[in-house]
């Protein structure tokens, strides 16, 4: 005779379990179908995404919260986003096939994001006769993009002998 599984969670143990390991997942078939995933610091909920959705039907209670942990998540989405835009990430140079330093990279990408985002109005997409890129409004705004963007490059100095890595800027020079 097949031994019996741990017994699901009540109501309220499951939904606070489901709520913290969301936090952790950031999914909500992930966070809610955990059974045998403590190992990886998840509490046991042992539900499916369909009844996840169901109680978040029933309860606003519930689905408010559930939303307050995607407020969460997103910002803390939207704050590491903002700190790539600013202070760029390291990333590895290599030549000859050997590492001989690093470089801080920027995303023109995520910047112009970023700064659409929060400032919507002075950053908006360029509309009618503005659409050419030659245009005076056009070049004003690649202007304080560019600018945003070297006045945000720290430069990581590094005074490391020559067999050493060495830290670089952006464009590939020795880093000052």
């Amino acid at each position: 005779m097949a031994k019996p599984g741990p017994k699901s969670p009540k109501k309220e143990e499951w939904e606070d379990a489901f709520l913290a390991n969301l936090r952790k997942t950031y999914s909500i078939t992930e966070a809610a179908e955990t059974r045998g995933n403590e190992a990886k610091g998840l509490r046991p909920v042992a539900r499916t995404r369909r009844t996840v959705e169901r109680r978040r039907k029933k309860s606003k209670n519930f689905d408010r919260r559930v939303e307050r942990v995607w407020e969460e998540i997103v910002d803390s989405l939207e704050a590491g986003a903002m700190k790539r835009a600013i202070d760029g990430w390291m990333e590895p140079v290599f030549y000859k096939g050997k590492l001989v330093g690093s470089r801080r990279v920027f995303s023109a990408g995520l910047t112009v994001f970023m700064l659409k985002a929060r400032r919507p109005e002075r950053y908006r997409e360029l509309r009618g006769k503005d659409d050419d890129p030659a245009s005076p409004s056009a070049l004003l705004l690649a202007d304080e993009i560019r600018n945003a963007l070297v006045s945000g490059a720290t430069a990581v100095a590094s005074e490391a002998p020559p067999d050493e890595p060495k830290t670089v800027d952006v464009e590939g020079g020795p880093a000052s």
